[in-house]
């Protein structure tokens, strides 16, 4: 019998073309001759709010007519390439580890298997930190070596690399001669004088004219339009600050042009009437959290408990105006556009910004622990711990840079030093940032002191959370060295017996992975034999200790590697 590999084709992933996309039809054929070839890299890159991303969509939509398969991968808010990737990944809806070199080849060889014409849109690259910039380049050129008749579209405020063979970058300027004809779509009432009055304040950049005309046509009552009108009309681009201006500008005429597109938002947002506080004050204190976003708890604490449905009826104002993007997560999440958050951070003083950063990390890194103490305690529970990371992930990754980084990491992280923790995290955060995580805490341990956990015991659950990786990853030798580090650290008098437990448990994986089956099953046997001793296992009492069923498992596995059936099915 022969059986045959059925394939489902891939699916364009697309928004709709932007019905308001105006005076744009040059620049979306420019760009479809020159990403429309196979093998071809295209950046769009102009001032933020000239309309780079609606081009794209655009463009990608009649490279759809052409029999070229788009998928539209939302980049905001990530700060590696690795997170980029890994976002393609969940559009694709597989399951692959973008970290791993192994499983991104699987995932090349996924896409190749279709056989379709590909564009992937790498739409609003924007946030990669700057050391990450070249490592795109090479997750581009790894994509493009390795996966047949691709092309991609990146749209960003920078260049991501150099140009060179079938690397192309194509400026966007503004949309001078349709701007008026923008805002009459928007505001069909105002007269001609108050057109040109408004599409010069807004130096003609489609975003600015976008959510001036929709705060100014609501009839919502939360906003005086013929005030706001006022204000913006004579806005001289004196209120952004120099920030602004170092991370999107690359020369005087660029500089003001964002100093008047940063004035035109403010003055907008300021002008939304908000019960709790002001909206300005509501984006400078939510913008820490650029990279997976926010729900309206993380705002209310990050405000100081302001009330929620409150809150939530001005997020989706804002929303409306096009400042802040609505994820589609349960609960739902928002994300302000980058530029606008980072005008309103500019606002906060010092002291502020520090104290926005701490509340930043202090959120994240308790919904990390709560996900990590819940992934063992049922099947619904690990569901939960999984998809709370996954909705959160780019924060997580992000807090963990920001906090090991700090004098203070160890007080933060050293909780998460236990086999059942690094299990879990192994499984959802990236290789790097797990072993730079309990490197930092092992190397700080003699240092501190966690309550009434000795220094030792310590450093060695981090050093076998560390083995747990590297057995995970394929490093044998760091696995063992790590292991046996762990064992020799166990040993020191005081030491709790789950510190014991996990350095045998994590030996034995690393003796196993290198092919040393009897010593593994004898290293097994006394990890075993401690959770006795050390009472982990109470005789005629339920196993409810992690590490310890950890440890049971890993020997009853050994025992049927070994054929001892019976022994293997009593434990």
């Amino acid at each position: 019998m022969c059986l045959v590999l059925n394939v489902q084709p891939l699916e364009c992933h697309l928004p709709e073309v932007d019905p308001l996309l105006v005076g744009r039809s040059r620049e979306i054929d420019d760009v479809v001759d020159l990403v429309g070839s196979a093998g071809r890299v295209v950046t769009i890159v102009g001032c933020p709010g000239v309309g780079k991303s609606a081009v794209a969509v655009a463009v990608a939509h009649a490279l759809r007519r052409k029999s070229v398969v788009s998928l539209r991968i939302d980049a905001a808010g990530c700060r590696s390439a690795i997170a980029l990737l890994r976002r393609v990944v969940a559009v694709l809806g597989l399951r692959f580890r973008s970290d791993d070199a192994a499983d991104r080849k699987y995932l090349y060889n996924w896409i190749n298997v279709h056989e379709q014409r590909t564009l992937l849109l790498f739409d609003d690259v924007d946030d990669l930190a700057e050391a990450e910039v070249g490592r795109l380049g090479d997750v581009i050129d790894d994509v493009m070596a390795n996966v047949r008749n691709v092309r991609i579209l990146c749209t960003t405020r920078r260049r991501l690399y150099r140009v060179g063979a079938n690397r192309e970058v194509y400026r966007l300027g503004d949309i001078r001669s349709a701007s008026g004809s923008l805002v009459r779509r928007l505001l069909p009432d105002l007269h001609d004088e108050g057109v040109e009055s408004l599409t010069a304040a807004c130096d003609h950049l489609p975003l600015a004219l976008r959510v001036a005309c929709a705060a100014l046509s609501s009839d919502r009552g939360d906003v005086d339009a013929g005030r706001l009108f006022e204000l913006l009309t004579a806005v001289d681009g004196r209120r952004s600050g120099t920030a602004v201006e170092r991370l999107f500008a690359e020369d005087e005429f660029d500089r003001r042009r964002l100093r008047l597109l940063a004035d035109c938002l403010m003055t907008t947002i300021g002008a939304v009437a908000c019960s709790t506080t002001s909206c300005v004050h509501l984006v400078a204190k939510t913008a820490c959290f650029s990279g997976s976003g926010f729900d309206v708890s993380e705002a209310s604490t990050a405000l100081g408990g302001v009330d929620d449905s409150c809150l939530q009826s001005t997020l989706d104002r804002l929303a409306e105006l096009d400042v802040v993007a609505r994820l589609p997560t349960t609960p739902t999440r928002y994300r302000w556009r980058s530029f606008v958050s980072v005008i309103a951070t500019s606002t906060l003083s010092g002291t502020e910004d520090a104290d926005c950063d701490a509340t930043y990390r202090r959120e994240v890194i308790s919904r990390l622990k709560a996900a990590a103490n819940r992934y063992h305690e049922s099947v619904d529970g690990c569901y939960y711990a999984l998809r709370a990371v996954e909705v959160e992930y780019d924060n997580v990754v992000d807090v963990l840079w920001r906090t090991l980084d700090r004098e203070d990491a160890f007080d933060d992280l050293a909780t998460l030093t236990r086999l059942d923790a690094g299990a879990f995290l192994s499984d959802v955060l990236p290789d790097d940032v797990f072993v730079a995580l309990y490197e930092a805490v092992e190397r700080e341990s003699p240092e501190h002191r966690l309550n009434d956990v000795p220094t030792a015991g310590i450093r060695s659950r981090a050093l076998s959370c560390l083995s747990y990786r590297h057995v995970a990853a394929g490093r044998k030798a760091d696995a063992s060295s790590c292991a046996e580090q762990a064992i020799e650290l166990s040993s020191a008098a005081g030491t709790d017996g789950e510190a014991t437990v996990s350095a045998l448990y994590c030996l034995s994986r690393s003796q196993k992975s290198g092919g040393e089956r009897r010593k593994a099953l004898s290293t097994a046997r006394q990890a075993f034999d401690a959770c006795k001793t050390t009472g982990l296992i109470i005789p005629s009492v339920q196993l409810t200790n992690i590490v310890a069923i950890y440890a049971v498992e890993w020997y009853a596995w050994m025992l049927t590697q070994s054929d001892n059936f019976q022994t293997a099915r009593h434990w």
